[in-house]
C-alpha cells in the first residue's frame, strides 16, 4: 500500500487494491506519502540554497522579506 501511495495512486485506487471500503482506512498511506514528498522537496530546496553564491542568497533573502512584509500588510488591511 505504501508503494502505491508513493506513486500517487488515488484513494479509490488504493481501496480497489486493498479491499478497503472507506477513505479513512487508506488515508494514512496517502498522508504518509504526502509527508515524504514534502520532506524531499524541503531538503532539495535547502540543498539548492546551499549551492547559491552569497550574493544570490542575500538577494533571495531581501526578496523573501519584501514578500512577507507585503503579505502581512495585505492580511492586516482593515483590521484597525
Amino acid at each position: 500500500m505504501r508503494r502505491l501511495a508513493d506513486v500517487e495512486t488515488s484513494q479509490q485506487g488504493l481501496k480497489s487494491v486493498s479491499g478497503h471500503s472507506r477513505d479513512e482506512e487508506v488515508a494514512i498511506y496517502v498522508r504518509g506519502a504526502e509527508q515524504r514528498r514534502l520532506a524531499a522537496a524541503a531538503i532539495a530546496r535547502v540543498s539548492d540554497w546551499e549551492k547559491l553564491p552569497e550574493t544570490k542568497k542575500e538577494d533571495a533573502l531581501a526578496e523573501a522579506a519584501k514578500s512577507a512584509l507585503s503579505a502581512w500588510q495585505m492580511s492586516n488591511l482593515g483590521k484597525s
